[in-house]
């Protein structure tokens, strides 16, 4: 498995402005098992990013005092890890925060400016006929500030009546979010707006547990993505790439028990 990019997750805040794996004091970001860790990627020419947030909406950007604490906190991991690019996984409670959204604006801002070769990626969530107002506002605000960045929609979970073809839903997203960016970019042309695009699926039993995507999902995306040269297309998650009989989402595997391990992996990579 000729694996050689992959996106770590997820740093949030400890304690008072403190980041941490999975927002616990405790994960230190000096721990050796995460030093271990970078080095073995690093080893194994494994490009590598860093997300910052989640789903449960522990931001950084909530307890930091201010935009110039923020950059600090991200320039402290960034000047530990090295990574190719920040992700800012930005979903649930953080969005109804527009102070803190406006304290990650401009502490990217300032990172940005800092360092610009460090890639910039804002992940949203979505629904298939498309983002909501406030990552629109968002979306908005960021290129309004000059900060070159890609948008991945994590195309997952919607809603339980979505219980058909994962993959077409995932597909009408993308085309949703290409028609906004027409009109945040207007003088891109269509090949550098789909470059901006990345899709990411939830693989197997999502958390709306009568949505599932499958493997025979992953070549339908990747044949559209492959089409219209998306800027990237990723999966959730590698450690739930594995069997097993579990009927609803979980974090160790699939809930495909017909697959083999890293199945989904392997077709993505095809």
């Amino acid at each position: 498995m000729n694996l050689r990019k992959i996106i770590l997750a997820f740093i949030q805040d400890g304690k008072k402005c403190l980041p941490s794996w999975d927002g616990s004091f405790y994960n230190s970001l000096t721990e050796q098992k995460y030093i271990k860790t970078f080095k073995l990627l690093k080893e194994n020419s494994i490009e590598y990013q860093i997300s910052l947030g989640g789903a449960d909406g522990h931001d950084l950007s909530i307890q930091c005092a201010n935009s110039a604490e923020l950059f600090q906190a991200y320039e402290k991991i960034y000047n530990l890890y090295s990574p190719l690019g920040f992700d800012f996984d930005l979903e649930s409670r953080i969005l109804s925060k527009p102070n803190s959204i406006n304290k990650i604006i401009q502490a990217i801002k300032i990172f940005h400016t800092k360092y610009p070769n460090v890639l910039i990626t804002l992940t949203i969530p979505t629904m298939p006929y498309g983002i909501e107002n406030r990552t629109k506002k968002l979306i908005k605000d960021l290129a309004a500030n000059k900060i070159t960045f890609t948008v991945n929609l994590l195309a997952m979970s919607y809603h339980k009546k979505y219980n058909q073809n994962m993959a077409k839903y995932a597909i009408q997203a993308a085309n949703n979010l290409k028609f906004f960016l027409n009109s945040v970019y207007p003088k891109k042309d269509r090949k550098e707006i789909w470059k901006i695009i990345h899709i990411t699926p939830m693989i197997g039993i999502n958390d709306i547990k009568n949505e599932v995507f499958t493997i025979a999902n992953v070549s339908e995306l990747k044949s559209f993505a492959d089409k219209v040269n998306i800027g990237g297309l990723h999966m959730w998650s590698l450690d739930r790439d594995k069997p097993c009989n579990n009927k609803s989402s979980i974090h160790f595997c699939s809930g495909i028990n017909t697959q083999k391990y890293f199945d989904f992996t392997k077709t993505f990579l095809k």
